[in-house]
């Protein structure tokens, strides 16, 4: 049975972060009791989870070999644009996932060998313009605010900030009725040109760092006043397509892969299944073995693929819990034949 690819893939990086820790036979030892990393393989088989992320490892050893044979490479600066942007734009915390520097950077960069083998050139170009503003950053500010009932207090609240008699934070602490943001000396956060918060949008985006508004209504709570503080401006980040390229070409399987894609890859590895030498070891795992024999099947009729170019193996760090099951066997677990 054939399993999604794209959502093997996902599942992957949770696994081989629990799994890349196990060193020696003993991974856990709770109250005396000791925990095999045999153990945890027979519980990744319960689970219906050993059988995805070996079919992954296996998919991935092939797609990385043929990239080889390909010359495709992504360097350390196409991975360092990726984390940079997602950084930039917030997202970097939900794309490392638990994941260590080193695995992070493993999981992007796998990734964008992937998406060059089945994604042109152009079509990268075409979802970058229709996409565009999305890898831009608008002008944005930084504002904080004081909110009060009655409009005079509150002017006169603000002529003693200008004057230096009371500073901004400690008057937003001890006057506004904004629960959200009194605690935080006012602190309102960053808002960008292009969602403006209201009644003060156009107002402050003309403002310059440090200047207060005059009293404003203010949305919440009716019939209240606010005066708000420009306390910083960025201004607008235009990146090209060349700075971006290497994200766009991420986005086509992360976060969610593009149907386009998933059939292209899995259109291009079924070939690529055909020509390889896969042996399953574990007997619970026969169902992976015939998926594989059946993709042998189905293509062999079909031409091959060139080979005129010789490939050295790279390993892709597989953990050793794994290897029995992923590489060319070479005898059993216990090291005989």
């Amino acid at each position: 049975m054939q399993m999604p690819f794209p959502r093997v893939l996902v599942l992957t990086v949770a696994s081989l972060v629990v799994l890349s820790g196990c060193q020696g036979g003993v991974i856990a030892v709770v109250n005396g009791h000791r925990i095999h990393r045999d153990d945890l393989w027979e519980e990744l088989n319960r689970q219906g989870v050993a059988e995805q992320l070996v079919q992954t490892m296996i998919d991935t050893w092939l797609l990385e070999q043929d990239a080889q044979a390909k010359g495709i490479v992504v360097t350390d600066e196409e991975v360092d644009a990726v984390v940079k942007f997602y950084d930039e734009k917030g997202l970097l915390p939900s794309l490392r996932a638990g994941l260590t520097d080193e695995g992070l950077r493993e999981f992007i960069r796998r990734r964008l060998v992937m998406a060059q083998l089945v994604v042109a050139e152009d079509e990268l170009e075409a979802i970058y313009e229709q996409y565009r503003q999305d890898f831009n950053d608008p002008r944005r500010a930084r504002l904080r605010r004081i909110v009060t009932s009655d409009r005079d207090e509150l002017a006169a609240l603000r002529e003693r900030i200008l004057a230096g008699e009371v500073a901004f934070e400690e008057a937003a602490r001890t006057s506004s009725v904004d629960l959200t943001t009194r605690s935080q000396g006012g602190e309102w956060g960053w808002r960008e040109e292009t969602a403006p918060p209201p009644n003060v949008g156009d107002i402050v985006f003309a403002m310059q760092v440090g200047e207060i508004t005059e009293p404003l209504p203010a949305v919440f709570p009716e019939g209240a006043w606010q005066i708000v503080q420009v306390t910083d401006v960025q201004e607008a980040v235009e990146r090209p397509y060349a700075a971006v390229r290497p994200v766009v070409l991420f986005g086509m399987l992360y976060p969610q892969p593009s149907p386009a894609v998933v059939q292209e890859l899995n259109g291009y590895l079924d070939p690529l299944r055909a020509q390889a030498t896969v042996r399953i070891r574990d007997p619970q795992l026969r169902s992976l073995q015939q998926f594989y024999d059946e993709r042998k099947a189905q293509v062999a009729g079909a031409p091959s693929l060139p080979t005129s170019v010789p490939v050295e193996t790279v390993p892709l760090e597989v953990p050793e819990e794994l290897e029995g099951y992923v590489q060319p066997p070479t005898g059993d677990r216990d090291g005989t034949k």
